[in-house]
């Protein structure tokens, strides 16, 4: 016999899934070692946990609760579990579960956490943009023997229109999700590293809408909701063709075929009207501003790195990095023009290294 995990519906053994909840069944003689000595604490070792909304593939999972209560927590150091997609979308996922889970061993229900809605943003081949809409979170990858990379949204894979092999396959994803309003992404080791406003990632990194996140060649972002454009203060942001028609003409910029923002001297908080979408200026640390910018439009335009260097320059602490930066910048200016590269290259050095 096999049992739904939700509704608790006995079925012979050749159901797989209950017609009524559409969850996969379970067998029935699934069993739950209680620690006998201890009648208040309920032990599930190597359990195929009940309770689940889709598949569930937890294994090895030691949880501790009261079993007077039959409510079971499983917090971050309780569960060892890979794909394990819990009620919800949420994924566990090594010790990474980042909202608790309550799980009704004995019964079978699940309550799990709120629903959060983000959007992951990007241009595709034709300079369009397209936007993503997410539940709690998502995974980046290429796809198995092939060059297309693909969103996991807790469902189902999503093409993003895009190929490139400098993106790693599903093992070595990169996971993004949120938590009580914030926002997160871990690299697993993705083959290129994964660079968040211009800066390499380690592991767990709290990121916010406007920030510019990078895979090899794929720039993208992360909104609130969809009707909203972040852009960091004094950096830029990438738009799509559309949305460029509707922007002030002193914020938009053009260069290599694709339509960008620049909020260069607006303030962090405003917001401009553009089309149905907003523009919304996040605060940024000077650093982000100009590497965003960097990451961005590569060496396309040195005057304009110059000119966001300059307007953040009287944010920077008088010391011996804003001397040379200003020594920099005036050499800059009294320099040959095929050589101001070099001193180009010199001052994003000093803006990387600001913390």
């Amino acid at each position: 016999m096999k049992k739904c995990p939700k509704c608790g519906r006995e079925y012979g053994d050749d159901m797989n899934f209950c017609p009524i909840c559409g969850v996969e069944l379970l067998p029935s003689n699934n069993k739950i070692e209680v620690d006998k000595e201890k009648e208040d604490t309920a032990i599930a070792i190597k359990s195929e946990v009940s309770g689940v909304s889709g598949d569930l593939m937890a294994y090895k999972s030691k949880v501790s609760g009261n079993a007077k209560d039959k409510e079971v927590k499983l917090g971050k150091q309780d569960v060892m579990a890979v794909r394990s997609k819990v009620a919800g979308g949420n994924i566990v996922e090594g010790n990474y579960v980042h909202q608790s889970i309550y799980v009704n061993v004995l019964g079978g229900t699940t309550t799990y956490p709120k629903r959060e809605e983000f959007y992951i943003v990007y241009l595709d081949e034709s300079g369009e943009e397209r936007n993503i809409r997410v539940t709690n979170e998502v995974e980046i990858y290429r796809k198995d023997k092939s060059w297309d990379v693909v969103v996991w949204d807790g469902r189902s894979e999503i093409k993003l229109g895009l190929r490139d092999m400098g993106i790693s396959r599903r093992e070595k994803r990169v996971r993004i999700w949120t938590e009580n309003g914030k926002f997160y992404i871990h690299d697993y080791g993705m083959r290129n590293g994964v660079y968040v406003n211009g800066e390499r990632i380690k592991g767990e990194t709290i990121i916010s809408p406007g920030d510019l996140i990078t895979i090899s060649t794929l720039n993208f972002r992360i909104e609130r909701n969809s009707k909203e454009v972040s852009v960091k203060r004094n950096s830029m942001m990438f738009i799509g063709k559309e949305l460029a028609k509707y922007i002030p003409k002193e914020l938009l910029y053009f260069v290599n075929g694709k339509y960008y923002v620049d909020a260069t001297g607006l303030n962090s908080g405003e917001v401009i009207q553009a089309g149905d979408k907003r523009i919304v200026v996040e605060n940024a640390h000077p650093r982000d501003s100009i590497m965003i910018t960097r990451q961005l439009i590569s060496d396309s335009d040195d005057e304009l790195i110059l000119k966001k260097v300059q307007t953040i320059l009287p944010e920077l602490h008088e010391n011996s990095r804003k001397k040379k930066l200003m020594k920099l910048i005036d050499l800059y200016n009294k320099s040959e023009e095929d050589i101001r590269y070099l001193y180009i290259k010199e001052i994003l050095k000093l803006m990387e290294e600001l913390q």
